[in-house]
C-alpha cells in the first residue's frame, strides 16, 4: 500500500479495517505494510501494535519559491522553461477531467517505456510496475479521493500531467508527474505551472524511493524541510 488511508479524520478503526482488507487478499509469501506513514501519525499506529520502520525521505518545498524560481540556485530550470516557451508557443494547460483518462494513460505508458530504456536496475523496474497500479487507481477513483489534475498540450497532443490532493489548509501533495521525455524543458514547465495553481503556502513531492538520481532532482528544488516517512508493518 504505496499512500497511507487519505480522509479528513484517519483513526484506528480505518486502519485496522484497511490493514484487515490487505491481509484479506495477501498471498502467503507477500509482506503486508503500509508505506510513507509521516512521523506524526506513528502514534495512532503504535497504539494498534504496529512496528514503523524508516522508509525514506519526502521533501516540503516553499511554493512561492517554486512559482518565481528566483536565485542563481534556479538559473538552469528557468532557461529550460524559457527555451520550452519559445520552442513551442502552442502550449495549453487544462484541468483534468475523466474523459481525458485513455490519454493519461497512453502517456504513463510512453514514459514508462523510456524510464525501462534508461534504467536497468530490477528494483527500479518494478516500482515502475507498482506505480502503474496506482495511477490507475488514481485516474478511476480521481473525484472520490478529491485529486486535482493538470495537463500540458503541445501541438494539441497531451505532453504532460500531474495530480495531487490538499494535505490540508497549509501544505499541497503532489503524486504524480508524467511527462514526455523527448521535449526538454517539460518536466520543469509542467512543475511550476502546477505549483503556480494553488494556494497552499508549501507543497510536498513526496519521496525519492531511496533512488540517487530522484534525490538529485528533488534536492535542486531547494527544500525547506526534509521529512522522515515510515513503513508500518507487524513484526
Amino acid at each position: 500500500m504505496p499512500i497511507m488511508p487519505m480522509g479528513n479524520q484517519l483513526n484506528q478503526s480505518t486502519i485496522q479495517y484497511v490493514w484487515d482488507f490487505m491481509i484479506a487478499n495477501s498471498r502467503n509469501d507477500q509482506i503486508v505494510r503500509i508505506e510513507a506513514v509521516p512521523n506524526n501519525k506513528l502514534p495512532l499506529f503504535h497504539l494498534l501494535g504496529f512496528k514503523p520502520f524508516l522508509k525514506e525521505t519526502e521533501y516540503l518545498y516553499d511554493r512561492n519559491q517554486l512559482t518565481n524560481l528566483h536565485g542563481t540556485s534556479y538559473k538552469s530550470k528557468r532557461s529550460s522553461i524559457n527555451n520550452l516557451i519559445r520552442s513551442k508557443p502552442d502550449l495549453r494547460i487544462e484541468t483534468y477531467q475523466p474523459v481525458m483518462f485513455d490519454q493519461c494513460l497512453e502517456l504513463y505508458h510512453q514514459w514508462q517505456l523510456g524510464r525501462q530504456a534508461k534504467y536497468s536496475d530490477a528494483i527500479y523496474q518494478a516500482m515502475l510496475v507498482d506505480s502503474l497500479v496506482a495511477y490507475k487507481s488514481s485516474l478511476n477513483y480521481f473525484e472520490q479521493l478529491k485529486l486535482v489534475g493538470s495537463l500540458i498540450y503541445i501541438n494539441e497532443e497531451l505532453k504532460a500531467y500531474t495530480c495531487g490532493y490538499q494535505l490540508s489548509h497549509e501544505i499541497f501533495c503532489i503524486l504524480f508527474e508524467v511527462v514526455d521525455l523527448t521535449i526538454k524543458g517539460l518536466s520543469q514547465f509542467t512543475f511550476r505551472e502546477f505549483c503556480r495553481s494553488r494556494t497552499e503556502r508549501q507543497l510536498n513531492a513526496m519521496g525519492d524511493s531511496n533512488l540517487d538520481n530522484l534525490k538529485k532532482v528533488k534536492m535542486s528544488y531547494r527544500p525547506i524541510q526534509t521529512l522522515p516517512v515510515y513503513s508500518i508493518r507487524h513484526e
